[in-house]
């Protein structure tokens, strides 16, 4: 059990590295509110971080469904594998929203570094990962809500940690429908705070 909790707490220095490149490569809320063009144009700056971010990304979805996984395996009941199987679509959908933003603005980047033009097929492609980064998000803490469950009807995890990802999945999942805006860290905050209570179990 304690080894499940370390998985999942792993997520926090990867975090830190997360922060510490979006910091060193001026990739803050400046960036984010930019138009496109302007996005592309400081990618091509230093691509590397911008790489760098994908990689790392990729990293904290592998820990976490690995994670979530031995969760489900050591929770042993229905709702958790059901959490399990919402958390698997959830990630493949974030996996191609980080691919297509990661590969894709780096590509456009490049090309509108060399043309001085912004290729037209990369709108669709933002578009495509922003719809990623949303699903992500909304469909990872239902499904967080449903391993909640699962820990409230055994005694190998705290009961607090069911309440927990009840209210964190359900007022995470209605903020973002209401307000249709998202940031992915919002899909790893349950699985850090059940790699505590795995931990103080």
């Amino acid at each position: 059990m304690s080894a499940t909790g370390l998985v999942l707490l792993a997520l926090v220095p990867l975090l830190v590295i997360e922060a510490v490149t979006y910091t060193r490569g001026g990739i803050g809320s400046e960036f984010w509110s930019r138009p496109l063009d302007e996005k592309l144009d400081h990618i091509a700056g230093d691509i590397r971080v911008w790489w760098t971010l994908g990689i790392v990304w990729v990293a904290m979805l592998a820990v976490t469904l690995s994670g979530m996984v031995a969760v489900a395996w050591l929770l042993d009941e229905a709702w958790g594998w059901i959490g399990v199987g919402g958390l698997g679509v959830a990630v493949m959908a974030w996996y191609v929203g980080i691919t297509v933003q990661t590969a894709g603005l780096a590509t456009a980047a490049k090309e509108r570094e060399g043309t001085g033009e912004t290729p037209s097929w990369i709108h669709p492609m933002w578009a495509i990962g922003w719809m990623c980064e949303l699903s992500w998000v909304i469909v990872a803490n239902l499904a967080f809500i449903a391993v909640g469950i699962a820990i409230l009807q055994g005694n190998v995890v705290s009961a607090w940690a069911g309440w927990t990802a009840a209210a964190m999945g359900s007022t995470i999942t209605a903020a973002v429908v209401i307000t249709r805006y998202a940031f992915p860290q919002l899909g790893l905050l349950y699985p850090i705070v059940l790699g505590v209570a795995l931990l103080v179990s």
